[in-house]
């Protein structure tokens, strides 16, 4: 895939803003392994799977749990698919357990920095997901990174933005994203994804809806139909 003059402007950004950060950069590991880094107050895990090597791209995917969850939560969730499928897994914690904020979305983007720095990865296939709390920062992640992200899998949150904050993204690029949420959902009702889904669209953005009759919860399966929803089908000679 044909990665753009911005898209790539954008991540060496994030290249260097890790390293002046002072992130700890990962080491490679030879087999599957997930480990804790540190970057200043905030901690974030990596799963690296079995078959990793720095001779070829892999995915990543960045996931956020909810206000009540932590990385170690997402690592439960997402690991055995990030091994059978082959891409690098992200778990960040928030500074505070019952939300992310501004200081989070500061620090991501330096672990964005370090993964992109110190593994081997296909910059067309950055993804990030999460659920209710990490679903909210899932979208403003995507808002505050434009060109970085080729896919995001929110389930169960609000976009929590105005629509001047749409001005950045190139409508060519063909950002994926994937709505996923429960009908039943009474935390945070249905409506937000109807409306998630009508002001992306009118954006430009590809949205993939999906929703389930369920309330506000994770289903068994999530992380495979969301992988699969996010890495998607081929788009404009991505393979």
């Amino acid at each position: 895939m044909q990665v753009s003059q911005y898209k790539r402007t954008q991540f060496t950004h994030l290249v260097v803003t890790g390293f002046l950060l002072g992130m700890l950069g990962p080491v490679c590991p030879a087999s599957a392994e997930v480990k804790r880094y540190q970057l200043e107050r905030s901690t974030y895990d990596v799963y690296t799977p079995s078959a990793y090597s720095a001779a070829k791209e892999w995915p990543v995917v960045f996931a956020f749990h909810w206000s009540t969850g932590r990385s170690t939560s997402m690592m439960s969730l997402w690991k055995e698919a990030a091994e059978r499928h082959g891409f690098l897994l992200v778990a960040p914690n928030s500074r505070h357990r019952m939300r992310w904020s501004r200081k989070d979305a500061t620090a991501v983007q330096g672990m964005l920095g370090a993964v992109l720095g110190h593994y081997s990865v296909d910059l067309g296939r950055v993804y990030a997901t999460g659920f209710s709390s990490g679903a909210n920062f899932t979208y403003r992640m995507l808002l505050e990174n434009p060109g970085v992200f080729r896919a995001i899998g929110p389930f169960g949150g609000r976009l929590l933005s105005r629509s001047g904050e749409y001005e950045a993204f190139d409508q060519t690029s063909n950002t994926r994203v994937c709505v996923f949420h429960g009908t039943r959902d009474k935390t945070i009702p249905h409506k937000h994804a109807r409306r998630a889904r009508m002001r992306l669209r009118a954006q430009g953005f590809e949205v993939i809806e999906r929703d389930y009759r369920q309330g506000h919860w994770l289903r068994r399966g999530y992380a495979e139909e969301m992988w699969q929803c996010l890495n998607g089908r081929p788009v404009d000679g991505e393979s």
